[in-house]
């Protein structure tokens, strides 16, 4: 999975819940290859903060049910760096974004039937 688009898209960098789309950024830079937390911010167009929250929280994933804390990336003499074989769909669970992505592309789905339905039945009026 290192395409950008299905990095960003994936539950576990969903906003509202999820690591945020800022994270899938950061993420995807450090798929490419280790970087400092300079050459994140440049790479990415995102502030110091920004970048800095994004490799706090994707350090420290917390599972609720079990306590465990799982590390998505490390810091090794200033470079940061992924943890290699991490799941994100695990993670996304342990964030609590598991299967709205797909659940949304069904609401999305169900109305654009929908929609359809009821342009048809305005033509037939």
């Amino acid at each position: 999975m290192d395409d950008y688009l299905e990095i960003l898209r994936h539950d576990a960098f969903r906003y509202g819940g999820g690591l945020n789309k800022s994270a899938a950024e950061v993420y995807w830079w450090l798929m490419q290859t280790p970087m400092t937390a300079s050459s994140l911010i440049r790479k990415t167009g995102r502030s110091r903060t920004t970048v800095f929250r994004c490799l706090q929280r994707m350090s420290s994933v917390v599972d609720s049910r079990t306590g465990e804390i799982i590390a998505m990336v490390v810091n090794e003499k200033e470079l940061w760096r992924l943890v290699p074989d991490i799941d994100l769909d695990r993670i996304a669970l342990f964030v609590g974004t598991a299967g709205i992505g797909k659940r949304k592309q069904e609401q999305y789905r169900r109305e654009q039937v929908d929609h359809r339905k009821s342009l048809l039945a305005g033509r037939k009026a």
